[in-house]
């Protein structure tokens, strides 16, 4: 006789599911698909998948209030008012669109006014192209 019977089975598969869904971080999730129990030997067979969560989860996620983009801004060096300002970074002009205080390294999101694409920058690079009046390519002194 089998110590599990079927209910007890389908809650460890969804403790799996939940204990997955902590440990994962917030851009991933797991879900619970199927399984399989076999009562006469009391075997249990989960299928689980893992999904990258949503861009639209993604961006709620790292959306700040204004208040807090003022807070992590001033911590990090940047102009409050650094949202939707343009920079150059190499030959390429960026426009900024968000801080993500929870990416450390490259807290800031910027957009590539060309093609669109998004890229993510450390704070003090975007410091740097912002005080600059004048754009210029990376690596290279302003003009005196």
């Amino acid at each position: 006789m089998s110590l599990m019977n079927k209910a007890m089975a389908r809650e460890l598969g969804d403790q799996a599911v939940k204990v997955l869904n902590e440990s994962l971080g917030p851009d991933w999730r797991a879900k619970k698909e199927g399984g399989k129990f076999d009562p006469a030997v009391g075997s249990l067979t989960v299928r689980i998948t893992l999904e990258r969560a949503s861009a639209e989860a993604a961006a709620a996620r790292d959306e700040l209030t204004r208040s807090e983009w003022n807070l992590y801004a001033a911590r990090l060096g940047l102009p409050c008012d650094a949202i939707g300002a343009s920079f150059r970074y190499g030959a390429l002009t960026y426009r900024v669109v968000s801080l993500s205080p929870n990416r450390p390294k490259y807290p800031v999101t910027a957009e590539c006014i060309t093609d669109g694409m998004q890229f993510k920058f450390p704070a003090d690079i975007v410091a740097a192209a912002l005080q600059r009046n004048t754009p210029e390519p990376h690596g290279k002194a302003a003009a005196q």
